[in-house]
């Protein structure tokens, strides 16, 4: 018997520790490591580099903070975190904005339990571990309709897509 070379086959992300990543998490260690004001949350969690459009967020939360209050927590570290500070400043939403460095693991459940909502702009997301994370702790998803984000996000159910548009990235500085 030969074997078949055109068999269908299903891909199968990486699984999320649920133990870990869930809603029960206690938000108050990560509340108290950073400072988090109690008013709803915003959440990036991720490398602050440029694939990442951090920057197309931090546009975002400027002009939805014209009618909405609430607080960004840009979580992670990387070759943009700088010129990121500085827009966040020159946007004058530094003071709603809360940028952690990079996070130890144990506090990281407690991060997405702070949260309200989770969101990820990025273009070039493989997987997107951190969405799935998000997700498991039971947070709503605004992401890019980009790479494997469509596959996480379903637009209306459990959160919603954005189509990503080419913006002057972190010119300003």
């Amino acid at each position: 018997m030969q074997p078949q070379l055109h068999q269908e086959m299903l891909a199968i992300s990486n699984g999320i520790d649920l133990k870990r990543f869930n809603p029960a998490n206690d938000p108050e260690p990560a509340r108290a490591t950073y400072n988090l004001p109690h008013k709803p949350i915003l959440l990036f969690v991720g490398r602050m580099d440029k694939e990442k459009n951090v920057d197309i967020v931090l546009r975002a939360v400027a002009a939805a903070r014209k009618v909405v209050d609430f607080h960004f927590v840009a979580a992670g570290h990387g070759a943009e975190e700088r010129k990121l500070k500085k827009l966040a400043q020159s946007l004058g939403i530094a003071e709603q904005v809360t940028f952690t460095g990079f996070v130890p693991d144990e506090l990281l459940p407690s991060l997405y339990a702070a949260a309200d909502c989770f969101v990820n702009a990025g273009i070039a997301e493989l997987q997107c571990i951190v969405a799935m994370e998000a997700m498991a702790t039971g947070l709503p998803i605004i992401g890019a309709r980009a790479v494997a984000l469509p596959e996480l996000i379903h637009h209306g159910e459990n959160g919603y897509l954005f189509t990503p548009t080419i913006m002057p990235s972190l010119r300003i500085m």
